[in-house]
């Protein structure tokens, strides 16, 4: 017979089909086969990147008049050549198909090593590396991120968004819930679709304060001075980290009270008794919890209880306005703390220093004021005032009187003393001798003040003139300071 040789170059047109995203199938007419059957058939390639031709597959199919071409790119511009080996050798290459796209597919891969860090109670910063520009497979429209809450009930639906930017290397996801695992995974999108999902990365936000109070707050007084007050949690949601204790807040509500607080540091009790109270008053109570950032929200609406009525405290600004060698009136006020509804007042009143009493009389408590006779003339009488509640007499305010016709105004007391010791950056505190009180109790004594030779200024609180030293507080550093005191 005759002697084997190469191939023949392959005249036949190449026509392509059934153009995929990894795959094309050419079709052929194969030439002489040089007397030996084809071993296999090569096929090569040049892309628009690449202008070396390379192998993109070998086939083993002598008969055959189609090829089935894998191991292409999908969304990359091809040309294609074949030649055939048989044993003596391989044919020249063919003639180039024409050029030709494979079509999109779904990314290679989603993005690599993607990374999530709390920002703060409501942010998380997610990273990844973005994909080459070969590995997107098509047109690429950007990156998915969907991030859901762990611990939460199954109710709350997972999250996502589209990150429009295909270089993009990082973002920031906003307006989360605080102190709460998240769990993030990415995928990368083009148009025909997106990649698997990366692996899940989880984090969870920073702490921030509590944003609701405890529920159930409830209050009970226990006595004239004592109020328990018992709590439930906050709601998990609003916790917004981890709860480290509770402050219960108080005020009596019809003094303008000045607003108090007891703090629990200790996220076990849920309950406290307050103590040292007013009698017979009012109380308003909310409780808040705390984390390490701070303070949360005040439990609403604030809970009302009255402590217990109990005996009066004394009647206040006791004095006698007119006096005379044989009569003395006094008046009085109401208690400073009545502790409970005033039922009656009791006046006493006898010679100063003598055993025996002179004279005890019950008012009304609209009366506050009684009219002494025939008393002795230039002689020193006690009085005594007593208030009474349900729960019976209070205590006592006693005033010295001089029945004489010629009272006169109070002396004025001595001029104020400082020692530097007394002088601080903001408080001075000065003290006085009295002057005589010109018979008749002095009832108290005002303190004027003026900084650097300014104009004089009288301070609004009244000095119990039992006191004979003053401080004066909130002043300026640095600054001139002078006083003077009136009774």
């Amino acid at each position: 017979g005759k002697t084997g040789s190469t191939p023949d170059c392959i005249v036949a047109v190449l026509a392509l089909s059934n153009i995929e995203a990894f795959s094309v199938v050419l079709q052929f007419t194969p030439g002489f086969d040089g007397n030996s059957s084809i071993t296999k058939w090569k096929v090569e390639a040049q892309t628009a990147r690449n202008m070396t031709w390379f192998v993109v597959c070998e086939i083993s199919d002598p008969d055959a008049e189609t090829l089935t071409v894998t191991g292409l790119m999908p969304f990359t511009q091809y040309r294609l050549r074949l030649s055939a080996t048989n044993v003596v050798g391989t044919s020249q290459p063919s003639e180039s198909t024409k050029d030709f796209q494979t079509i999109q597919a779904r990314p290679m891969h989603p993005p690599f090593n993607v990374t999530v860090r709390a920002m703060s109670a409501t942010q998380l910063r997610v990273r990844w590396i973005p994909l080459q520009q070969t590995e997107w497979f098509g047109n690429p429209r950007g990156y998915n991120i969907t991030y859901r809450q762990l611990e939460s009930d199954t109710r709350v639906p997972a999250k996502s968004v589209m990150i429009e930017d295909h270089t993009a290397n990082s973002h920031v996801l906003e307006g989360l819930e605080e102190w709460t695992v998240y769990d993030v995974v990415m995928s990368a999108c083009n148009d025909v679709g997106c990649s698997k999902h990366s692996t899940v990365a989880t984090e969870r936000t920073r702490e921030a304060v509590p944003s609701y109070g405890p529920l159930d707050v409830q209050a009970n007084a226990t006595s004239s001075t004592t109020i328990v007050v018992r709590w439930g949690e906050v709601p998990k949601q609003h916790r917004n980290g981890q709860i480290d204790g509770f402050k219960v807040f108080y005020a009596a509500t019809n003094r303008g009270g000045q607003v108090l607080h007891k703090t629990i540091s200790n996220n076990a009790s849920f309950t406290t008794t307050l103590t040292e109270l007013k009698k017979f008053v009012v109380y308003h109570i909310q409780v808040l919890a705390f984390t390490r950032l701070g303070d949360g929200a005040l439990s609403t609406p604030p809970v009302r209880v009255q402590t217990f009525e109990d005996t009066p405290g004394a009647p206040s600004n006791v004095s006698f306005p007119d006096v005379s060698f044989s009569t003395a009136r006094i008046i009085w006020d109401v208690p400073d703390d009545p502790n409970g509804e005033i039922l009656a007042y009791q006046v006493t009143y006898s010679l100063n220093g003598s055993a025996n009493l002179n004279y005890s009389r019950e008012f009304p408590p609209s009366d506050r004021t009684y009219r002494a006779t025939q008393l002795l003339a230039e002689r020193y009488y006690i009085f005594s005032v007593t208030a009474q509640t349900r729960l019976g007499w209070g205590k006592t305010a006693s005033a010295l009187v001089y029945t004489t016709n010629n009272r006169e105004r109070p002396q004025p007391p001595s001029m104020p003393q400082i020692s530097r010791s007394q002088v601080q950056a903001h408080q001075i505190t000065f003290s006085w001798t009295p002057g005589r009180d010109g018979f008749a109790p002095l009832r108290y004594y005002t303190v004027q003040m003026r900084e650097n030779d300014g104009p004089w200024s009288l301070l609004p609180e009244r000095v119990d003139p039992a006191l004979t030293s003053y401080t004066a507080t909130n002043l300026k550093p640095y600054t001139t300071y002078q006083f003077r005191i009136q009774a």
